[in-house]
């Protein structure tokens, strides 16, 4: 099981994960497909800001990657 930190940045999340990062793209964070914003939104942007920013709540997140069979655990 992978443990993830809401305040990490996207990008500290999923740089040594791709299979995560595809993952959080399709579940709405479409934007950080492109390099650009990934290497730049995504070195600030925090998961969990990133989540406010698209209305979703974090159990929501956790039942699609379960769904994806990524196994995580969150916690801030």
């Amino acid at each position: 099981m992978k443990t993830i930190n809401l305040n990490e940045t996207f990008y500290n999340i999923t740089h040594d994960d791709p299979a995560l990062r595809e993952a959080l793209i399709e579940f709405g964070f479409s934007p950080m497909r492109n390099p650009q914003a990934y290497n730049t939104m995504g070195r600030i942007m925090t998961l969990k800001k990133a989540l406010e920013h698209i209305n979703r709540q974090v159990d929501e997140l956790k039942v699609y990657l379960e769904e994806k069979g990524i196994s995580v655990d969150f916690h801030e």
